[in-house]
């Protein structure tokens, strides 16, 4: 059974790598799914989050490997991440969200965690024009290990469906529940209201 993994943040204070302005709305209209390009036994989400809030000449909003997330970018803000230009839609309308692929990591794991962020993210709005990978905007190759495996993208894709599937039913389910609860209280209120009527003036 899956569980969610740990979101974790490390929001980036530098002024030098980010364009400093929100989407257009406050939401970014796609996500964009990269891969790190970086092998490294210890380039993890969190490492790749220290690298950007200290030294990344770059921005993306989030870094997910297989074990947590760590998020960069309010996810209402703009990024630096598409390689298109600061004014190219790619960076000026959205969010970007790398998955780790350094040595020793479960990918299966990172890619479906990356997926439940994405589904989490189109539930509040954001990537209402679609999913797209980096190759998109610019023809680079990324994510390259998911591009180079025939049918994994189109099972991350499903893999975001299900989840947005699950986590609506789940969120209605809470909203009901709620719901129930607050009638449950109003009948109990109403009840006592009956039983114990305030003195006429």
């Amino acid at each position: 059974m899956f569980t969610p993994p740990p979101l974790h943040q490390l929001l980036v204070t530098r002024t030098d790598n980010r364009p400093n302005r929100p989407f257009a709305g406050g939401l970014a209209a796609f996500i964009t799914i990269h891969q790190t390009g970086n092998p490294r036994p210890t380039a993890n989400a969190h490492a790749h989050a220290r690298w950007m809030a200290r030294e990344a000449p770059y921005s993306w909003h989030a870094t997910i490997d297989d074990r947590e997330v760590w998020q960069s970018l309010d996810w209402g803000e703009q990024g630096w991440h598409a390689g298109d230009g600061a004014a190219g839609p790619g960076n000026t309308t959205s969010i970007g969200l790398e998955i780790c692929m350094h040595e020793g990591i479960d990918e299966a794991a990172a890619d479906l965690n990356a997926a439940w962020l994405a589904a989490r993210l189109r539930l509040d709005g954001h990537g209402y024009e679609g999913i797209v990978q980096h190759n998109h905007w610019t023809g680079k190759d990324c994510p390259a290990l998911i591009r180079a495996e025939p049918g994994r993208w189109e099972r991350f894709l499903e893999q975001v469906a299900r989840f947005e599937e699950f986590e609506s039913r789940t969120r209605l389910e809470d909203r009901v529940t709620r719901l129930e609860a607050r009638v449950d209280a109003l009948e109990s209120a109403f009840a006592v209201a009956v039983e114990r009527p305030g003195k006429a003036s």
